[in-house]
């Protein structure tokens, strides 16, 4: 899914979390039709309701190119 929005250059982090119900979200892929710079975040987790302590997930970015081992603040981020 994509939608319009501000560019606000590149991303620190994301808060990302469903309104309703639960959700697994493996990447998020974040890019800016203006400037052509891309933003990668990896989860692998399932968050919202029933997911005890995790109604949101936090990520940072992690390079195009990396191999991401795990999830979460446990997880191992290898690059080229």
């Amino acid at each position: 899914e994509s939608f319009a929005g501000p560019d606000v250059g590149p991303l620190a982090a994301v808060l990302v979390g469903p309104e309703e119900g639960s959700y697994r979200l493996h990447e998020l892929v974040i890019n800016s039709s203006r400037t052509g710079h891309s933003d990668r975040f990896i989860c692998r987790e399932r968050m919202g309701e029933g997911c005890r302590d995790r109604s949101a997930v936090y990520l940072t970015p992690v390079p195009p190119d990396a191999v991401v081992y795990g999830s979460g603040e446990s997880a191992v981020v290898l690059s080229k």
